[in-house]
C-alpha cells in the first residue's frame, strides 16, 4: 500500500466521508474522475489500481473538499462541507512559501505539498466556515501570497502525495510535511487587511468609482504607503521610518512586521525605478534586515519582497499602457477586433447584465461577450489542456455563424422574455 498516499487521505477525511479522485493523463483527451468513499480507496486493491495508473502515466488528484454522499459528479453543488482552505504556489515558490510560514495573516499550514521543484500547494484544515467565507478566503490568500488566482473554487483538486508527479520530465515524486495538528477557524485568517502583504491592490480588482459619487477614502495602509514614500524620496533613514510607522500603527496584531514589510517594498520599488539591478536589490534589502529577520528567512525574504516589487512596477506600467487617463480599471479590457455574428441564447438576467457591463466600461455588448468568454477559457486549465488534444479540432460546430462585414456594429436590443437572443462577435 501507498503509505504515504494513505496517511494524508486518512488525515485529511474520515473513513466514511465521499471524494473524488481524478486521473489525468497529459496525452489523453479526458481525466478519468472517481467518486468514492475514502474507506474504499484505502483498500489494498483500490490503492494498487492508482498506484499502476500513477506508474503508467496518470497523475493523481483529489478533491479538497467532502462530496455529498451519492454524488456523482464534483461540482460546486456536490460539496458536502468546507475542510481545507489552500493555495496553489506555481511561481517564486521557495520566496513565497517562505513569506507564508513568516506571516502573522495565516496560521500555519497542517500540509505543504512539494508538487515539483519549486511549486507547492498549502493546506489549512478548518471548520467553521460556510462556502462563501471559504472562497473569500481562498482569494485573499492567494492575493497576499503570489498564489494561482484560479484555484479559488470550492471544488479544486489537489495532488495526492505518495505517487509521482507525470507531467514534467524527470517525474517528480509529490511529497507532504505536516508543520501543524490542528484545525483552524475564520478567526485565524487576518486577512482584513490584506495590504499588509501585497501593499497596494491587484491592478483591475480595484471597484470603480461611481459617476456623482462621494470621493472614496483611502485605506490606512493605503495612506501608510503614501507617507512611507515620501519619506524614503526625501532619503529618511530606513531603520527610523519603520520605527515611526511601527508606533502609528499600533493596532495592527504585529505592528513591526508590518512596518518592516511595507518599509522594504517600498524601498524595493524605489530602488528598482532607479535602474537597481534586482540582485542588488536583494542584497540591500538582506543587509538591512540581517539583525532582525532570522538567518534562514532573510534571503528567500528580500527575494519575495523583491519579486513583489516588480509586479508592482510591471501593473503600473499597464496601467499607464491601457488606461492613461483612468487609475482605476474594470476587469475586462475591450480591444477592437474582427467579427463574426453567432446566435445564442441568454437568460433575461444574464443579458441585462451584459447591457449594464457595456455601460460600465463603455464597449459594446458584443466586446463584453467575447472578452468574458476569452477570460474564463484562458483560466479553465482543463479546457486548455482539452485544445491541445486532436479531439478539439474534430468537435462538431454548434453555433449558427453568419459572417458580416467588420463595419457592420448594429445591435438587436433583446427583448424582454424568458430568453434572450443575441448575436454574438468573436474574433474571425
Amino acid at each position: 500500500m501507498n503509505r504515504i498516499a494513505a496517511n494524508f487521505l486518512t488525515r485529511s477525511f474520515a473513513s466514511c466521508e465521499t471524494i473524488a479522485l481524478l486521473l489525468r493523463r497529459e496525452d489523453a483527451p479526458r481525466p478519468q474522475q472517481r467518486v468514492v468513499t475514502v474507506e474504499q480507496v484505502l483498500a489494498p486493491r483500490y490503492m494498487a489500481w492508482l498506484n499502476f495508473e500513477n506508474d503508467n502515466g496518470a497523475n493523481i488528484y483529489v478533491s479538497a473538499n467532502p462530496l455529498i454522499a451519492g454524488s456523482r459528479k464534483r461540482t460546486k453543488e456536490c460539496i458536502a462541507s468546507v475542510r481545507h482552505i489552500y493555495i496553489d504556489i506555481d511561481a517564486d515558490g521557495d520566496a513565497r512559501l517562505a513569506a507564508l510560514r513568516a506571516s502573522d495573516l495565516v496560521p500555519t499550514p497542517t500540509a505543504i505539498i512539494s508538487t515539483s521543484p519549486g511549486k507547492y500547494q498549502a493546506l489549512w484544515r478548518v471548520a467553521g466556515f460556510d462556502f462563501e467565507r471559504q472562497e473569500q478566503t481562498l482569494k485573499l490568500v492567494a492575493h497576499a501570497f503570489g498564489g494561482d488566482p484560479a484555484c479559488t473554487d470550492r471544488n479544486r483538486v489537489l495532488r495526492v502525495p505518495g505517487f509521482l508527479n507525470r507531467k514534467y520530465s524527470p517525474v517528480h515524486p509529490v511529497a507532504v510535511e505536516y508543520p501543524a495538528d490542528a484545525i483552524y477557524g475564520p478567526a485565524d485568517f487576518r486577512l482584513e487587511n490584506i495590504e499588509v502583504s501585497s501593499v497596494l491592490p491587484l491592478c483591475g480588482n480595484t471597484p470603480k468609482k461611481p459617476a456623482h459619487s462621494t470621493p472614496l477614502k483611502h485605506s490606512h495602509s493605503e495612506e501608510d504607503w503614501a507617507w512611507v514614500c515620501a519619506q524614503l524620496a526625501r532619503d529618511m533613514d530606513a531603520a527610523k521610518l519603520t520605527r515611526e510607522l511601527a508606533l502609528r500603527r499600533a493596532d495592527k496584531s504585529d505592528p513591526l512586521y508590518y512596518a518592516q514589510r511595507t518599509v522594504d517594498v517600498a524601498s524595493a520599488r524605489l530602488w528598482l525605478d532607479q535602474g537597481t539591478p534586482i540582485n542588488d536589490v536583494i542584497t540591500m534589502l538582506e543587509i538591512r534586515r540581517r539583525f532582525e529577520i532570522p538567518a534562514a528567512l532573510l534571503q528567500s525574504r528580500a527575494q519575495e519582497i523583491a519579486a513583489t516589487a516588480q509586479r508592482m512596477i510591471a501593473r503600473r506600467k499597464t496601467a499607464l499602457i491601457h488606461s492613461p487617463k483612468e487609475s482605476d480599471m474594470p476587469l475586462l479590457e475591450v480591444t477592437q477586433t474582427r467579427h463574426i455574428s453567432a446566435s445564442i441564447r441568454l437568460t433575461d438576467t444574464t443579458a441585462l447584465q451584459v447591457d449594464q457591463y457595456a455601460a460600465f466600461i463603455h464597449a459594446s455588448a458584443d466586446d463584453v461577450v467575447e472578452q468574458a468568454l476569452a477570460y474564463v477559457f484562458s483560466k479553465d486549465r482543463d479546457f486548455q489542456e482539452f485544445l491541445r488534444t486532436p479531439e478539439a479540432q474534430r468537435i462538431t460546430p454548434t453555433l449558427r455563424i453568419r459572417r458580416v462585414p467588420a463595419s457592420e456594429a448594429a445591435e438587436t436590443p433583446s427583448k424582454p422574455a424568458s430568453k434572450a437572443a443575441v448575436a454574438v462577435g468573436a474574433k474571425a
